[in-house]
């Protein structure tokens, strides 16, 4: 609680925070490497560059592919959401905003501010299936009520642009005041026992042999 729970909650987030925030795309990185670790620090660098640019032209041409507005992940939950709100009953209030009603509560969706009354909708930017019954009764495009990070032009943008290579040092141009000043390795003290190769995985995975 020290450093506030603006930090670590996302309903006390005061910027909208997509998903969650964890250490795994790190460690699952790390662990795509394994065999990289061991050569040479500039070999390791080229290696890990031409990773990163073979997966750039994987989701580039993957994500020009998209028939749809939204991304893959998003339909996915939407679909989920549609498929929940065909037990909800609807009541208008004004031309955008609606009471959904369940079995057993209410809850008020506002289409011009996008809230609902369940916070879901505010907290994952991706409409709730009382949302989507408020969407459907309007006859409006779910897809424009999607938040920005789930738009498939978005992620055709984030993968638009390519991981250049290192050109000849040869070809290197080098400042006059970083001329002749030589980078020393970091000094690193070996730690007890055998390094890890693999991360730490949740109780919940699946672990498969390499």
């Amino acid at each position: 609680m020290e450093v506030g729970p603006e930090k670590w909650s996302r309903c006390k987030c005061p910027v909208p925070r997509y998903s969650f925030l964890t250490s795994n795309i790190a460690e699952s990185f790390n662990s795509r490497l394994w065999w990289a670790r061991r050569l040479p620090i500039c070999s390791m660098v080229e290696a890990i560059r031409h990773i990163i640019e073979k997966w750039f032209n994987e989701r580039h041409e993957a994500a020009k592919s998209f028939s749809v507005d939204v991304t893959p992940e998003a339909l996915s939950k939407l679909t989920v959401e549609l498929e929940r709100s065909r037990r909800y009953e609807v009541v208008p209030m004004s031309r955008t905003a609606f009471k959904v009603k369940s079995s057993n509560k209410t809850f008020k969706v506002n289409l011009e501010t996008q809230p609902c009354t369940c916070v879901e909708w505010d907290t994952n930017r991706l409409p709730c299936s009382h949302a989507v019954t408020a969407i459907r009764h309007a006859g409006d495009d779910i897809s424009k009520h999607v938040g920005d990070y789930y738009q498939a032009a978005k992620l055709r943008e984030a993968y638009s642009y390519r991981v250049n290579s290192v050109p000849p040092l040869a070809s290197w141009t080098i400042p006059a005041n970083l001329q002749g000043i030589a980078i020393d390795p970091p000094k690193i003290g070996k730690q007890a026992g055998r390094p890890k190769s693999t991360r730490h995985r949740a109780p919940t995975e699946r672990t498969t042999s390499r």
